[in-house]
C-alpha cells in the first residue's frame, strides 16, 4: 500500500501531466485553427511531435522542440510563432 508521501508525489507528477495536456492541445488547436501557408512543412512536422507526445516524454524535449520552431517560411502574420511561443513559456517552469 502507498504511503500518503507517494500519493502526494504522483498526484503532483499527475497536475503537471495534465497541465502539459492541456497547454499542448490548446497549441494543437491553435495550429489547427491557423489558416497559413507552409511551404517547408514545419508546421506539420511540429504537429506530428506533439501528437507523439506521452507522460514519458521529458519536459524539456517538448520545451526544446518549441523553442526551436522558426516560422521564417510560415505565411499567417506571426500567429503560429506566437502560439508556439506562448506554450513554451507556460510550460517552461
Amino acid at each position: 500500500m502507498a504511503n500518503e508521501d507517494d500519493l502526494t508525489l504522483w498526484r503532483g507528477e499527475l497536475d503537471a501531466w495534465l497541465h502539459t495536456q492541456s497547454v499542448l492541445r490548446r497549441l494543437l488547436y491553435d495550429l489547427d485553427d491557423t489558416s497559413c501557408i507552409d511551404p517547408m512543412g514545419r508546421v506539420a512536422e511540429l504537429t506530428s511531435f506533439l501528437s507523439r507526445v506521452t507522460p514519458f516524454t521529458p519536459m524539456r524535449e517538448i520545451v526544446a522542440r518549441l523553442r526551436e520552431f522558426d516560422d521564417t517560411y510560415v505565411l499567417d502574420g506571426g500567429n503560429v510563432q506566437q502560439a508556439v511561443t506562448t506554450a513554451a513559456d507556460q510550460l517552461d517552469t
